[in-house]
């Protein structure tokens, strides 16, 4: 393939990525007067952003670096398929949502509605028996779904259609990374998979305290080979990247994508509609995205009558009607008021210990160098207040996926700087940098080995000693299966299927009123 044809139909597939699940949102679920002009909107923006991107071209595919790409390819088909999505590896918690929510929208007819009447009694012993629609940020899924309805997938192939969809999309992410970059890099290849915070210092500082004062003694010391180090501060986390791909892909790759793309506009002509795309995908992502966008339309080019153009007026609006009555529907979307996070001193302590650990560690070995980067003031802003204030915990969480990709781009930044002044920051740097891959390792290590856990006890070949124990291990989390009758009779899990997926008294929601098909 030659150089230009390669870029060229990369670009198209990153943009066509990001798009065209928003596209079949709105075709497959909005009423046509509505739909026809919206996806006009969209085509019209990506066509803008298509050519700004390819007006600069990048050879990045040469004969001397086929193994390079080999290579690469191969690693992130492993990462993901260790992820569990496609359910060929151990999942963890979250996807006792994930699965259902695919298999439902490859399933059911679009917009989901479910009659409550269908389930257990110990369902509606908390749902109650009304019928509801479904309401999340579900967008990522449409096109492997959309091609299961089309061709009446079984389970299997559904599922490798997902995987493969997802290594398509990290695949484009790190296609874009090297294209931002100029190069192809082993190293940035390692950054984008083991990037986080040094979580593991935090982890043993705050068993250490617990051990010491006795507080909050239930607290255990689980096995540092396989635990979740992230929530080390019990009361907010920033989440490396593995950590995302392995809990929240439906949020983190498409939002990923959308940065990188974001990062490579030389304008601000199309910043605004493309930043905005985030809320299809998240409607948490689209916190920390917002200052970003605003930042590079009207300070960091210099022309800000630039930024208004048709895409960037009519996009953000038409994303923001959409997704947003389709969101705010939502049992999960009630008024939750504002609160202040840090309450005490034992809280202000464990908030300075993760700023320092999770952003401010990389940002001080940096030091004037990085300030000099785009966005620099809006990362140290944002990565500084999320914290503090708070109305759901996915805010602090979600909301900074953005943010920390643009804090990984920096660390990356920094480590390609041509100044030999700057060598023993880089080594600094390197070393903090291993610190904190501690935490994917971890992630990573739990897939693989509750992986194998649980084939050894389904041949017999575990001791018997560890068999009992083994036995918690739950594999694939299908607790749930589908929402349209779930399977599980655990107050908990019932709870949060209503509380996350379940918009009641629908029909007289504004999505339900104008805009979904009926």
């Amino acid at each position: 393939m030659s150089r230009s044809y390669s870029d060229k139909i990369l670009t198209v597939l990153s943009i066509s990525y990001i798009t065209i699940p928003i596209a079949i949102f709105i075709l497959g679920g909005v009423t046509l007067y509505v739909s026809i002009p919206a996806s006009c909107v969209l085509f019209y923006f990506a066509l803008k952003l298509y050519q700004e991107l390819s007006a600069e071209n990048i050879n990045l595919f040469k004969h001397e670096n086929t193994k390079f790409w080999l290579i690469t390819i191969l690693i992130l088909v492993v990462w993901c398929f260790m992820s569990g999505i496609g359910s060929f590896m151990y999942q963890n918690f979250d996807h006792i949502a994930r699965n259902p929510i695919y298999r439902d929208l490859c399933d059911y007819k679009w917009p989901i509605v479910y009659d409550l009447s269908q389930q257990s009694d110990a369902v509606k012993a908390i749902t109650g028996s009304d019928t509801v629609a479904f309401s999340y940020y579900l967008t990522y899924w449409l096109p492997p779904a959309l091609l299961s309805k089309i061709f009446v997938l079984n389970e299997l192939s559904r599922n490798v259609i997902l995987y493969f969809y997802t290594v398509l999309g990290v695949f484009l992410i790190t296609y874009n990374l090297f294209r931002y970059f100029k190069k192809t890099s082993y190293i940035i290849l390692a950054v984008f998979i083991f990037f986080s915070g040094m979580d593991i210092i935090g982890f043993l500082c705050s068993h250490a305290f617990v051990a010491i004062t006795k507080i909050n003694a239930a607290i255990e010391f689980k096995s540092l080979i396989y635990c979740h180090l992230e929530w080390w501060p019990l009361i907010f986390q920033y989440s490396a990247n593995t950590t995302q791909l392995f809990w929240v892909f439906n949020q983190s790759v498409p939002v990923w994508l959308i940065v990188i793309l974001f990062l490579q506009v030389r304008s601000n002509k199309n910043s605004l509609a493309l930043s905005s795309l985030t809320f299809a995908y998240s409607a948490w992502a689209i916190f920390g995205m917002i200052p970003l966008a605003l930042w590079s339309a009207f300070k960091l080019h210099k022309k800000c009558r630039d930024a208004f153009t048709l895409q960037n007026i009519l996009l953000p609006l038409t994303i923001a009607i959409i997704f947003g009555s389709f969101y705010i529907m939502g049992n999960g979307a009630q008024d939750k008021p504002f609160y202040f996070v840090i309450k005490d001193f034992l809280r202000l302590s464990a908030y300075v210990l993760f700023v320092f650990l999770e952003f401010g560690a990389y940002l001080l070995i940096m030091g004037k160098t990085a300030t000099k980067y785009n966005f620099y003031y809006v990362v140290l802003i944002e990565l500084l207040l999320f914290p503090i204030y708070t109305f759901d915990g996915n805010l602090i969480m979600r909301a900074t996926i953005s943010t920390l990709f643009v804090l990984m781009i920096f660390v990356l930044k920094f480590l390609f700087e041509e100044n030999a002044v700057l060598r023993k920051r880089k080594i600094i740097l390197v070393l903090a940098l291993a610190i904190g891959a501690y935490t994917p390792v971890t992630e990573i290590n739990r897939s693989v080995i509750f992986t194998a856990v649980h084939v050894l006890r389904e041949n017999n070949l575990l001791p018997t000693s560890l068999m009992q124990k083994a036995q918690t291990i739950k594999l694939l989390r299908e607790e749930v299966y589908t929402l349209g009758k779930i399977r599980t009779d655990e107050h908990r899990i019932i709870k949060m299927c209503k509380d996350n997926f379940f918009a009641y008294d629908y029909k007289n929601s504004f999505f339900f009123k104008y805009l979904a098909k009926e």
